[in-house]
Formats: structure tokens, C-alpha cells, sequence
């Protein structure tokens, strides 16, 4: 199992689980999975689960608020059915997901995708390492701090203009 299907795999878990706990009348134990979840650390790139991640979340915050209705259209009953539609999406059983849904919590209408560091990113995260690193061994053997400091700063600069300048 990749890890995109198990990051899928372990929400529907989770969500199920808020959802029998809520079923059974335990409104105050709601979101106990989702802290679960949010220590395991899971990451993905699928477009439902940012949905069902975003829906997850406001639900919680819903019933931790006392139902302000944040969300017009869903009352407080609604939210275990919708929450079990999600699922139904997530575990292929159902096409898309309720418009309700879809309208609240499709923050980006397109498919979110982690991508790794771009090349500037890369770049930017060395000089800055860099310039950690001659800041200690200046203080390791007593230099000024000073002279390593704009040296690479300057360089940061001249970097961000031959990155601006495209050359």
C-alpha cells in the first residue's frame, strides 16, 4: 500500500470513528480521532482528501463552538450524514461528494499537489544554512561576526537579483 493509500486508508478510519462516537451520543468525545490523526503526521496530494480534511476540521470546530452555523445550509443533525457521504467518496463507493460539501470545503476547486522544493527554494534554504554555519565558526574562533554577516547577505541579494533578472 503506498502512502497516498494508506494517508486515505487511516482518515476514513478516523472520520468513521468521530462518527460512531458521535452516533452513540458522545458529542464530547468528537475529534478525539482527528488529534490522533493529526499526531501520526499523515500528508497526501488527492483532492478528496484535502476536501474531506477541510470538512473533518469544520465539523469539529462546529460542534466545539456550540454550532454558530458557520456553514449555511448544514444544521448540526446533518453533519454525521454528510460526514458518512464523505467517506462513501473516499472509500469509491460514491462518485463526488454532496454539493453542500463540495460548495464548504472545496477550498481549492483543483487538485492540491505537494511538490518538493523548487530550485530557488533549494538555493535560498543552502545560502541561509550557510550563513548559520559561518556565523558559528566565526564565534567558534573568536572573528568578527560582522564581515561574515554582510558577506552573506550580499550574496542572498545578488542571488535574488540574478533570480529577478532571470539570468
Amino acid at each position: 500500500m503506498s502512502s497516498e493509500q494508506d494517508a486515505k486508508a487511516r482518515f476514513v478510519e478516523f472520520l468513521k470513528r468521530d462518527i460512531e462516537v458521535w452516533l452513540l451520543g458522545n458529542p464530547h468525545r468528537h475529534g478525539e480521532a482527528f488529534e490522533q490523526m493529526e499526531d501520526i503526521g499523515l500528508t497526501w496530494s488527492d483532492r478528496q482528501l484535502d476536501v474531506a480534511y477541510t470538512f473533518y476540521e469544520a465539523w469539529i470546530d462546529e460542534v466545539g463552538h456550540g454550532f454558530p452555523r458557520f456553514y449555511p445550509g448544514i444544521e448540526p443533525g446533518d453533519w454525521p450524514a454528510l460526514g458518512q457521504q464523505v467517506v462513501d467518496v473516499l472509500e469509491g463507493s460514491s462518485a463526488q461528494f454532496p454539493p453542500i460539501v463540495e460548495a464548504h470545503f472545496n477550498l481549492n476547486k483543483t487538485k492540491k499537489t505537494i511538490t518538493p522544493l523548487s530550485e530557488w527554494d533549494r538555493k535560498s534554504t543552502l545560502v541561509i544554512y550557510w550563513g548559520v554555519m559561518a556565523f558559528l565558526i566565526s564565534e567558534l574562533f573568536y572573528q568578527p561576526f560582522f564581515p561574515t554577516f554582510i558577506l552573506t547577505m550580499a550574496t542572498v541579494v545578488i542571488y535574488a537579483w540574478f533570480r529577478q533578472k532571470n539570468l
